[in-house]
């Protein structure tokens, strides 16, 4: 008997439940959709994962949703405890404050049990108080929710997708629906950018971009508006929390903002809500007006707050909070150099999935073990990634006398020096894999096993080519990325090419008299040059206190051309010297880089991705600019 063949586009949380449910069944064949590198990338990875107890949607205006909420709650329970998924059941108290908020709160009663939700009552002050001793002592009445809960919204995503492939669903990441085919009245197939996929059933579970699906099928009339929410996720350390789901009475555009902790013990506020344009839907940007939204209906709800470790207040004044063993200290500034360094990226954000064993270390954390401690992480090795952390690491382990299976890289070329890669790897006849990836950990209590592909120039797996490796530990040294956390919170444009502020020459951010310097501005491969930084934003500092700010008569954006990743920075006067830093996006030889506006022209024999660029422009030659750019071009020189 043939398969029916269905194919659901989006792996968020929806079309990842659907897949899973579907998987079931023997007479068909699943095939789930992603578009991004990995599942859960779209809104399903930016909400505030709360289960909801099914009290706010009136059965008489949405009948299904009225009925599913409800249904959705009593599922999740069953579901996490079959998944594994960590979710907090801790209920939920909906705030009043005035008599209108009172009134809302018998509404939402009344619907909630006419939905039936159990055990939903109205409490007063005294009891809200024994529920929630961080809830606001103004609050003159809650409706309490004992069901409602809170979930891991990543683990969850990955948790389905893993049953549901674990059951014969087939994955496709990296896949984009660009046209569904269709024969007559039926559909035949999908065409993607990774080819044709024949199918018999679709189902739309695209998410923001359900839109464009249906579009692909003659739905023109079906369009989604995306909206906006900001949050503020503090520190697990930040104190103090609440142990409720607390919202305010909700209003017709939204349920208002949420405080909250995460199912990983972070305090967490938001979010706002603001309608974009229909072609913003990729906008993730925080802006300074929406997380003081956010800070203050937030503020309403509880007590109070953990500090803001850095409040902006205008153009003068800023306050830092500083914690140390003595108690919290406030300052008041003009000025801040944020110099906070950066932080390694985990196994999380590099797409590895499977099992979440012992014996998983980035390499900071094996070197913290093996130099503060005395322990070896492990005898039999394998290490993500070829920078030069990596590769010192993988010499570390080898004269400790640990088994270093291989060192791993995605990219066709290594991360680190080639001395590095020589006396490291070569020398203690270590395998240096290129255009590979860890596709799976595999392991219960201890990893056993990794499961590694070769990957074509796309970094997609090529599949006839997957093997496996035994060891007891993975380390993790896929790189390095600017600690700009709460650069973010005050809302600061950061750069996506190097995950950090954008500055100007004075190594000033978006916020004026706030200056990034050192790894937190860009990952340096030298000390000289992180020094070097910190001394133009210590200059800019006082120019900005002296001179009541930073001049410049027009700031000209730098702009990128050919094989270039980033320059910093991206703003310059044309008035004063600046060293400019950068990075190609891969290796190449005997190349120019060239910035037509100032016709300068800078001969490379070799250039690489782990070796920064460094390259001092003086104003003599910048002050004839009259553009308002300057383009970095890097090309073939020719012979």
């Amino acid at each position: 008997m043939n398969k029916a063949r269905v194919a659901i586009i989006g792996a968020g949380v929806v079309g990842a439940s659907i897949a899973r449910v579907l998987s079931r069944y023997e007479n068909l064949e699943v095939h789930l959709i992603e578009m991004e590198v990995d599942v859960g990338w779209g809104v399903s990875k930016a909400n505030t994962a709360i289960l909801h107890a099914g009290y706010d949607d009136d059965p008489n205006l949405y009948p299904n949703r009225a009925k599913y909420c409800v249904r959705g709650n009593y599922l999740w329970r069953k579901w996490a405890k079959q998944l594994q998924i960590r979710a907090s059941w801790n209920g939920s108290l909906v705030l009043s404050f005035s008599k209108e908020d009172e009134e809302e709160l018998y509404n939402l009663l009344e619907r909630g049990e006419r939905n039936g939700v159990k055990e939903l009552r109205i409490i007063e002050k005294d009891e809200i108080q024994k529920l929630e001793k961080n809830a606001s002592p103004s609050a003159t009445l809650a409706l309490w929710a004992p069901t409602a809960g809170q979930i891991s919204p990543f683990e969850a995503v990955t948790a389905l997708v893993e049953n549901a492939v674990e059951n014969g669903v087939i994955l496709h990441l990296e896949t984009k629906v660009l046209d569904i085919v269709e024969d007559g009245t039926r559909i035949t197939k999908l065409v993607t950018n990774n080819g044709e996929i024949e199918v018999d059933w679709v189902i739309n579970a695209a998410g923001l971009y359900a839109d464009y699906i249906a579009k692909l099928v003659g739905g023109s009339e079906f369009k989604i508006t995306p909206r906006r929410g900001e949050y503020f996720l503090f520190d697990s350390t930040a104190e103090p929390k609440v142990s409720r789901i607390l919202f305010p009475a909700p209003k017709p555009k939204s349920k208002g903002v949420v405080v909250t902790t995460t199912v990983d013990g972070n305090l967490m506020i938001g979010p706002n809500a603001t309608d974009l344009p229909e072609e913003e839907k990729e906008n993730k940007e925080t802006t300074q007006e929406g997380l003081e939204e956010v800070w203050i209906n937030a503020s309403k709800l509880v007590k109070s707050l953990p500090s803001k470790s850095i409040i902006y207040r205008d153009y003068f004044e800023k306050l830092v909070y500083a914690v140390s063993k003595h108690g919290i200290k406030k300052l008041k500034t003009k000025t801040i150099v944020y110099s906070a360094g950066c932080r390694e990226r985990s196994i999380y954000e590099i797409g590895v999935v499977g099992s979440r064993p012992s014996g998983i270390f980035t390499a900071g954390e094996a070197q913290t073990l093996m130099d503060i401690y005395g322990i070896m992480p492990g005898k039999n090795i394998v290490i993500v990634g070829s920078g030069d952390v990596g590769l010192i690491m993988a010499r570390r382990f080898a004269l400790q006398g640990a088994n270093v299976k291989a060192v791993i890289e995605i990219m066709p070329y290594p991360g680190g020096l080639t001395r590095n890669i020589v006396q490291c790897l070569n020398d203690f006849n270590i395998p240096l894999l290129l255009s590979h990836s860890v596709l799976r950990v595999i392991g219960k209590d201890r990893i056993e096993e990794v499961e590694v592909c070769k990957v074509d120039e796309s970094k997609k797996c090529i599949e006839d080519s997957i093997f496996r490796i035994k060891c007891d530990t993975l380390i993790i040294s896929a790189g390095l990325v600017p600690r700009v956390e709460l650069l973010e919170d005050l809302g600061i444009s950061i750069d996506p090419l190097t995950k950090s502020a954008v500055v100007n020459d004075r190594l000033e951010t978006s916020l004026p008299g706030i200056f990034v310097a050192g790894n937190a501005l860009v990952v340096n491969d030298l000390v000289d040059y992180a020094v070097e930084q910190g001394e133009v934003a210590a200059q800019g500092a006082s120019e900005f206190i002296f001179n009541n700010g930073i001049s410049a008569a027009q700031w000209k954006k730098i702009k990128l051309n050919g094989n270039i990743r980033f320059f910093v920075p991206q703003l310059i006067s044309g008035e004063r010297d600046v060293i400019m830093y950068g990075r190609v996006i891969s290796p190449e030889e005997k190349v120019k880089l060239e910035i037509n506006e100032i016709k300068k022209e800078i001969s490379f024999f070799r250039v690489r991705p782990s070796e920064m660029i460094r390259l001092r422009l003086n104003k003599d030659e910048l002050s004839s600019v009259k553009t308002k750019s300057l383009t970095f071009s890097i090309s073939k020189r020719s012979e």
